[in-house]
């Protein structure tokens, strides 16, 4: 999940260099998406996504390492295909969604890598453990959305380690390190 946010945060940064200086931008839960994956019994992959996450950007085109993300994913709306799993996941052992309903990132610093790929580091924090990651971000473009307000999208990826954040449940079963996938639109006001 944490590199999830990060690639999110990776999308702030591309998506700054097109925009016109402080414009802010509102993630659209609708088309956008936290996606991961996660090893099973170390012979195959376990696919889940999160279903509800919102955010905003603050673009500065005329600086780009200026430019802010900040993503809030909340914990509860997990999503495998599996409702048992899913009531575990928001359990104890995994997310602990009572007592920590929301996954943050907020973005620290950006750099551009070549053409419409960037790094984007921030902070991740999740079931309060707050870890420094970096995602590699894809800036997709931007366009019109049907209400003539700008839109712009990008998609981030990144790994993480669950254990840093205190979930160690199923190790070495479930693996330890999280593919997370951001695909972001964010809309213009």
């Amino acid at each position: 999940m944490m590199r999830i946010l990060s690639l999110a945060g990776s999308l702030s940064l591309a998506l700054s260099s097109f925009a016109t200086a402080g414009e802010s931008y509102k993630i659209e839960n609708v088309f956008s998406t936290v996606i991961f994956k996660a090893r099973h019994m170390q012979t195959a992959n376990a696919w889940g996504r999160f279903n509800d996450l919102s955010g905003e950007l603050n673009l500065e085109s005329n600086d780009l390492t200026k430019s802010t993300l900040s993503i809030t994913v909340k914990a509860d709306s997990v999503d495998t295909n599996s409702e048992k799993r899913d009531k575990h996941l928001r359990g104890a052992d995994f997310f602990n969604v009572k007592e920590h309903p929301s996954i943050t990132f907020q973005s620290t610093a950006a750099k551009k890598v070549e053409g419409n790929t960037y790094e984007l580091t921030g902070d991740l924090t999740m079931l309060g453990v707050t870890k420094s990651v970096t995602a590699t971000c894809e800036y997709y473009g931007e366009g019109k959305g049907p209400r003539g307000n700008k839109i712009v999208g990008a998609e981030a990826t990144l790994k993480v380690k669950r254990s840093d954040f205190g979930m160690k449940f199923g190790l070495p079963n479930i693996g330890d390190e999280i593919t997370l996938i951001i695909s972001v639109e964010a809309l213009g006001s």
